[in-house]
């Protein structure tokens, strides 16, 4: 979910707040389903952004419709994207352009790199001034993390210059992070993307997972696990290997990432000869290590490169698995989602600050998101924290939102939170009954005691989500010993 909010123009087409490629594929993906004209509340509902305010889905239109890929319709006449018609209110609708359809038309896991060849060529066009704006001070100098002070350094206002860094620049690729706590643009990236002609010509190869020839073949996976750059060091690629000759077979399996993510990687190309016996399976691993760095929530899940196999003077190349770079604090929330799944539930995901982590329920009747959130049925509102201590401030901040969360913006009728943490600090425990008094009810438990309640539900196959549900719905703190209680 992503947050809207008033921003004072500071261009003739200035950049919209909305932040995040996978939401803005998301819209252009929603309004070429219906493939007819639609208004900005109709896509806002389906996706559900929240509240009754459409800035936030409004914004992805307005970027959608900077690069050609939807067209706004105004009382029958089609407007063009002038600055003129950008500062235009109304009641405008939209349609997807045959440059959406083209887009819409490659693999989900290349569309970034068609993204980033239209944000060059807004920079080039100099249409887009916010941009071009940033784009010459990069190729100058190193910009500040802080957007107050790149705002000052670019002369873009600072909403603007945070979602252009943040929310287009680094996940396409065209910006890293230095020790210096600045970004700097990556000259070689910028000119790759640069020297395609067409859009097309900016994506790569349709290539498969899995290549053979009549005596071996070799097979990775479609997509790996998320990982973050603060916590994880490599990314590692299995690949199953199979010779199915009756003679020993000598193979190079070469493994080279995108130039996207040329300085997301240590090392960015691998090359490795292995040996199979005579009808003999091998999984290998490859690993390529990542740069610790931090980094914004704003990256798509996209193909991370090609591999190479060489093999009795022949040669085939196939498609390395996707991946979904992420934070840390994100990647945390990812785990718990997954692990709250494999217990029974069905999270619905939301991490912004100004709404719950996640929404959990045991038994959801209404289909429709927008009714379900404010119907009667039992909610669980989930706020975790990738921190390795829960603090007692914490807990009490989380029950402090839950007010804004059941009243404010998406106005979620719920009556509980379930708070998650690594551990426990000290002094939780003897604050529990006097946060019960002042508080709604809720629930804390740690990582380690929902996985623990996890496995006792895989022990007793016939466990029942009622008890999963008493379990997470107790007021206190969960241990140990109150979940055996329920197993034994």
């Amino acid at each position: 979910m992503t947050k809207g909010g008033a921003r004072v123009a500071s261009a003739n087409k200035a950049v919209a707040k909305g932040m995040g490629i996978t939401a803005f594929f998301n819209v252009l993906e929603e309004i070429g389903r219906i493939n007819n004209w639609v208004n900005v509340d109709t896509i806002m509902m389906k996706l559900h952004f929240g509240g009754s305010r459409n800035e936030t889905c409004r914004s992805y239109f307005k970027e959608l419709w900077r690069y050609g890929l939807i067209e706004r319709k105004e009382k029958s006449k089609i407007l063009k994207c002038t600055a003129e018609n950008w500062k235009k209110g109304g009641r405008p609708t939209y349609k997807i352009s045959e440059l959406g359809k083209k887009l819409l038309g490659f693999p989900d896991k290349h569309r970034v790199f068609a993204l980033s060849w239209l944000v060059v060529k807004a920079d080039n066009e100099m249409d887009f001034e916010q941009l071009h704006k940033a784009f010459d001070t990069f190729k100058k100098q190193e910009i500040p993390l802080n957007m107050f002070k790149a705002s000052i350094v670019t002369g873009v206002i600072c909403d603007s210059i945070k979602a252009i860094m943040y929310g287009w620049l680094e996940p396409l690729g065209f910006l890293d992070r230095t020790s210096n706590s600045t970004f700097k643009l990556n000259n070689g990236y910028y000119n790759f993307v640069n020297s395609f002609e067409t859009m097309e010509s900016s994506v790569p190869n349709d290539l498969p997972n899995n290549v053979s020839f009549e005596e071996l073949s070799v097979v990775t996976k479609s997509d790996l696990e998320p990982v973050a750059p603060e916590i994880n060091r490599y990314v590692n690629i299995p690949f199953i290997i199979e010779n199915k000759s009756n003679a020993k077979a000598l193979i190079n399996l070469k493994c080279k990432a995108y130039p996207l993510f040329k300085n997301r990687f240590i090392i960015k190309e691998l090359s490795k000869f292995i040996t199979l016996e005579s009808h003999e399976r091998k999984e290998i691993i490859v690993s390529l290590s990542l740069e610790e760095m931090e980094i914004s929530e704003s990256f798509k899940k996209t193909e991370l490169g090609t591999f190479e196999v060489e093999y009795n003077n022949k040669r085939l190349v196939g498609a390395l698995p996707m991946l979904f770079i992420t934070t840390k604090s994100h990647l945390h929330e990812i785990k718990l989602g997954n692990l709250l799944s494999e217990i029974g539930y069905s999270p619905i995901v939301l991490t912004k600050s100004d709404r719950p982590d996640m929404i959990i329920f045991p038994d959801r009747q209404e289909k429709e998101l927008e009714a379900f959130l404010h119907n009667n049925e039992l909610k669980i509102l989930v706020e975790t924290t990738s921190a390795n201590i829960l603090s007692l401030h914490k807990v009490k901040n989380d029950l402090d939102n839950f007010a804004a969360h059941t009243t404010k913006v998406l106005a979620i009728k719920a009556t509980r939170t379930l708070i998650v943490g690594k551990s426990l600090a000290n002094n939780i425990e003897p604050n529990i009954e006097l946060l019960l008094k002042h508080y709604h009810p809720f629930t804390i438990i740690t990582i380690e005691n929902l996985e623990y309640l996890k496995q006792k539900i895989k022990q007793y196959k016939n466990s029942s989500l009622i008890k999963v549900n008493k379990i997470l719905t107790y007021n206190g703190i969960v241990e140990q010993e109150f979940i055996d209680s329920f197993f034994t």
